[in-house]
């Protein structure tokens, strides 16, 4: 007796793998009902960046990367490949992936592939990707551009922005090595403004190098504060908050950005990752009351102080 389960059961065990890229790909290739599924998960996330292929002979090299970048548009425009993708991840270091060439049946060794090697850099401005049902974005500053099909370092916030307000359902954003901070920048305005449904926030490897005197930083942070007021928006109410691997040169860009800025309203914050100098200075200062009210789950990075600091830690959160 053959007894078929329902497809909600199959849909179980494959949502199970969800993370698993190389048994999603075989579930794919067992039947056309597990194909769905398992490229839902499959293409959740695109992940768009450089890719360094090895194994191309040179005098071929022109043609494998228009056919790469052909193959990479075919795919992203098929509607049943464009209706799973959720997420977009613009990636700045550069994969290494190795050429098969097709009339083998076995991968070669690094041994038999040929030396030459070529680096893609492949463009997303002429592909439709659903922006509009986006939840989640990793950007690479760096990259911004790419995704808009043309270069404009002077207004890069602008074209930060104008991604944003192609997306109407995203809760989930990722910045990577913002520097350029300066009187017209305020990267969490353009955030607050374009994206009013974010709920998590990470910020990496932000930096404002060199320092200004004190007097010219409060005059920017008025003006900042001035001119998201005079827009009545009211400011993010994040549950999530990540913060890593700032640079310690310069402004202190935690302290005397992020955490009193308007634009942001961490007082239903319930998860939050900081380096621990900072929040030990963000919870003795006490500038931050509600800071840590309703936490949950606390993440400490570059953790070098002593236990002392754990114990205080401790007992402010509870506190509040």
């Amino acid at each position: 007796m053959v007894v078929i389960l329902p497809n909600e059961l199959h849909e179980l065990i494959i949502d199970e793998l969800s993370y698993s890229f190389p048994e999603l790909k075989s579930c794919s290739l067992v039947c056309k009902a597990w194909l769905p599924r398992s490229r839902y998960h499959l293409y959740r996330v695109a992940r768009i960046g450089p890719r360094r292929v090895h194994g191309i002979e040179k005098e071929r090299m022109p043609f494998f990367v228009r056919n790469f970048e052909a193959s990479f548009a075919h795919t992203f425009g098929l509607p049943e490949i464009n209706s799973c993708v959720q997420g977009l991840s613009l990636e700045y270091h550069i994969r290494d992936i190795f050429y098969n060439p097709p009339y083998l049946t076995l991968s070669p060794t690094l041994h038999e592939l040929p030396r030459g090697k070529a680096v893609m850099r492949p463009k997303s401005s002429f592909i439709d990707l659903p922006f509009r049902r986006l939840t989640f974005i990793r950007a690479h500053w760096k990259l911004i551009d790419m995704l808009l099909g043309y270069t404009d370092v002077m207004n890069d916030i602008r074209l930060f922005e104008q991604i944003l307000d192609r997306t109407h359902t995203l809760e989930h954003l990722v910045v990577e090595s913002f520097c350029h901070f300066h009187m017209r920048r305020d990267i969490l305005r353009s955030i607050a403004v374009h994206a009013p449904k974010l709920k998590i926030l990470c910020l990496s490897e932000f930096r404002w190098f060199p320092s200004f005197s004190q007097l010219i930083l409060e005059d920017i942070f008025d003006e900042w504060m001035i001119d998201f007021v005079s827009m009545n928006i009211p400011p993010l109410q994040l549950d999530r908050l990540c913060l890593r691997n700032f640079s310690s040169k310069g402004t202190n860009i935690i302290q005397l950005v992020i955490l009193p800025s308007p634009c942001l309203d961490l007082r239903a914050l319930r998860y939050l990752a900081m380096p621990a100098k900072d929040l030990l200075t963000a919870l003795t200062s006490e500038r931050f009351p509600d800071l840590g009210r309703e936490l949950i789950h606390l993440t400490i990075t570059n953790l070098n102080i002593s236990g002392a600091f754990l114990r205080f830690t401790q007992c402010r959160i509870y506190q509040s």
